[in-house]
C-alpha cells in the first residue's frame, strides 16, 4: 500500500506541469458544460415562453402527436367539447399556434425579416390577451406590444 502512494507523490512532485495542465482541462470542460446547459435551457424557455404565459393549467394534444410533433397536433371540436364536460374541468377551449416568418413593411426597420409566434383562439376565450390600451379581441380590437415585452397579438376574421 505504501509503494503506490509513494509513486503517486513522486510523480506529482516531478510532473507538476502535467497535472496542472490536466486539472485545467478538466475545469474548462466543466465550465463549458455549465455554460452550454444554461444556453440550452434559455433557448428552450424562449421557445415556449408564449405557451407558459397562457392562463391555463393543461394543454391537450392529439394522440398521434408525439415528441417534437406536438405542433402538428389537431384536436377536433367534438374532442374539446367532450373534455369540457369531464368532471373537474372548468373550461376547455380551442387553441392553435404556429410559427411564421414575416417582413417588416413600414417604419425604421422596413424590410427586416422577423419570426413570429401566432396564437389562434376565440375572441371571448379566457386565454385571449387583455390589452393595456385600446379594445379587446372580443370587441373587435387587437393588442400589440414592443419587442422585449409580452407577445404581440392580433385579431382577424378567420376561425380558430
Amino acid at each position: 500500500m505504501e509503494i503506490p502512494v509513494f509513486l503517486a507523490l513522486r510523480d506529482l512532485r516531478f510532473a507538476r506541469g502535467r497535472f496542472l495542465l490536466m486539472g485545467a482541462v478538466v475545469a474548462l470542460i466543466a465550465v463549458l458544460g455549465v455554460l452550454l446547459s444554461g444556453l440550452a435551457s434559455g433557448l428552450a424557455d424562449a421557445g415556449i415562453s408564449g405557451l407558459r404565459a397562457l392562463p391555463v393549467s393543461h394543454l391537450a394534444f392529439d394522440a398521434k402527436a408525439t415528441s417534437e410533433q406536438f405542433s402538428r397536433s389537431s384536436v377536433e371540436s367534438e374532442d374539446w367539447a367532450a373534455w369540457s364536460e369531464v368532471p373537474g374541468v372548468e373550461r376547455a377551449e380551442p387553441f392553435g399556434n404556429t410559427l411564421v416568418n414575416a417582413q417588416v413593411t413600414a417604419g425604421a426597420e422596413e424590410g427586416e425579416q422577423v419570426n413570429l409566434a401566432v396564437f389562434g383562439m376565440a375572441p371571448d376565450s379566457s386565454m385571449a390577451p387583455r390589452p393595456t390600451e385600446g379594445r379587446s379581441l372580443a370587441d373587435g380590437g387587437g393588442a400589440s406590444s414592443s419587442p422585449g415585452r409580452s407577445p404581440t397579438w392580433a385579431s382577424g376574421s378567420g376561425t380558430c
